[in-house]
């Protein structure tokens, strides 16, 4: 495989795409400050709205490098923990609210889904195909590092 140096790689990237996966990597994470700033007001948690995308950053970062996603509860209580001196019961009712309404959202969504792969096998297939995959792959890469540590 040939190294590529980065100013060679951003040279060849399609700038539409890099343009559309960079505004919806915002719109996520403003989308996330908004529902925890909201919920934290709610509770009496006082923070800036930008101070809500450190915390969403610093929940993706957690919940990205820690097993089950974990860290992406921990972190935050303790981002918003040293914003100011706020009771446990507060900052754990804002993590538990916010892992809520994200389940929420995917139980709301989830018949659409399965009339959306009903009303079209042929993408079924591939759906399931392509999630079978990556579970499978996931199983195996879990067994093997499990065995070696």
């Amino acid at each position: 495989i040939p190294f590529i140096s980065i100013s060679q790689l951003f040279v060849k990237l399609h700038k539409g795409y890099l343009f559309l996966s960079l505004l919806s990597l915002w719109l996520f994470h403003t989308c996330d400050t908004l529902r925890v700033w909201l919920v934290s007001r709610a509770i009496g948690i006082n923070y800036s709205p930008f101070y809500g995308y450190l915390i969403s950053v610093v929940s993706t970062f957690g919940a990205t490098i820690t097993p089950a996603h974990v860290g992406g509860d921990i972190l935050p209580f303790y981002t918003i923990k040293r914003k100011g001196d706020y009771e446990f019961h507060q900052i754990m009712s804002v993590i538990t609210l916010k892992s809520v309404a994200g389940l929420f959202f995917y139980i709301v969504f989830l018949p659409w889904t399965i009339k959306a792969l009903l009303e079209r096998p042929e993408q079924a297939k591939e759906f399931l195909l392509i999630l079978l995959s990556i579970l499978s792959l996931s199983g195996l890469i879990f067994f093997y590092m499990a065995d070696t540590y």
